[in-house]
C-alpha cells in the first residue's frame, strides 16, 4: 500500500480515500506488515506527499502491558511485592 496524490493505492487506486482501517476478523488474528505482527486493528493514514503512517489500534490494557514489559525489570517487581 502506498499513498498517491488522489488517495491510497493498494492493488487498485482508492481515489479520495486518505485513511483506511484494517481489522482482523477475530481477536486471535493479527495483521502483518513487512514481517511485523500487529495485534488489533491497523489504521493507515496518508501523510504529506505520498507517505503513509500506520497506527496500531489496541485496547489500552494491552498497550500498557507491552510498554511495562520493556520499562520495568521483573526482579524489581518481585522485590517490591515480597515483604
Amino acid at each position: 500500500m502506498h499513498g498517491i496524490k488522489e488517495g491510497l493505492r493498494w492493488g487498485e487506486e482508492y481515489l479520495d480515500v486518505h485513511h483506511m482501517r484494517i481489522a482482523p476478523q477475530s481477536q486471535s488474528a493479527a495483521v502483518f506488515v513487512n514481517g511485523i505482527q500487529y495485534g488489533g486493528a491497523l489504521i493507515v493514514k496518508q501523510g504529506q506527499g505520498n507517505q503513509i503512517t500506520l497506527v496500531n489500534e489496541v485496547p489500552i490494557e494491552e498497550y500498557i502491558k507491552s510498554i511495562l514489559a520493556y520499562k520495568i525489570e521483573t526482579p524489581l517487581l518481585l522485590k517490591r511485592w515480597q515483604l
